[in-house]
């Protein structure tokens, strides 16, 4: 995984307005297809690649919260 710097991390929170980005089907923290409705605080948030091999290009990246983030992690965004 490509290291994300603090610039990436910045970007991404514009990008989602401080708002959880998963819309996985796998996750079961909100209804599939919908965006989940957690807001992003602090440094509580991690960051996951939809394409392990794309790189650190912002569209590649989502923005999750910790109660999405171990259900996508090793499902894919």
């Amino acid at each position: 995984m490509a290291l994300v710097t603090e610039a990436t991390r910045q970007a991404l929170m514009e990008r989602s307005h401080r708002r959880c980005e998963c819309r996985s089907s796998k996750c079961r923290h909100h209804r599939p297809g919908s965006r989940c409705t957690r807001g992003l605080r602090g440094d509580e948030w991690e960051v996951v690649m939809r394409e392990e091999g794309a790189g650190e290009k912002l569209w590649n990246l989502l923005a999750v919260c910790p109660e999405c983030y171990p259900n996508i992690r090793d499902a894919g965004a």
